[in-house]
């Protein structure tokens, strides 16, 4: 879900861009291996299959009517303690390694190119008012 500030695509207008906001629901796969010199019973080489919940901030450019340009940041909260193979166990037996009463994140920036495929037109403010006069 994602909440513009801006019309940004209101061609007569002149702010063809807005900052935004989101939060979702998210499903990944990630196949990670850890490698410890010093410890070498932690050393793992494991795939993961979960949930994420991603939230963060971006800005958008309006580069025509259907086409956007944008760049965010957000974080990813994750439904599992296993993508570095430091879940709650290991941490108890080690805690110079992980957090046993929390789950991981993952972090992502990025530039991207998207299309609207439709829009939903929000009520123009100014006929709404003249309607409240009469």
């Amino acid at each position: 879900m994602e909440y513009n500030f801006f019309d940004y695509h209101d061609r007569t207008d002149k702010i063809h861009f807005t900052p935004y906001v989101f939060v979702g629901l998210a499903g990944f796969y990630a196949n990670t291996q850890t490698v410890s010199i010093a410890q070498p019973n932690l050393n793992a080489d494991e795939s993961v299959i979960s949930l994420a919940i991603p939230v963060g901030v971006g800005f958008k450019y309006a580069l025509s009517e259907h086409w956007n340009l944008g760049l965010e940041v957000g974080a990813r909260k994750t439904i599992t303690d296993n993508l570095d193979h430091i879940d709650g166990q290991r941490a108890r037996q080690n805690d110079l390694l992980g957090n046993p009463n929390d789950q991981d994140w993952y972090f992502y920036n990025g530039l991207s190119i998207s299309y609207t495929f439709y829009k939903i037109r929000c009520p123009d403010k100014s006929q709404e008012k003249g309607k409240k006069q009469d």
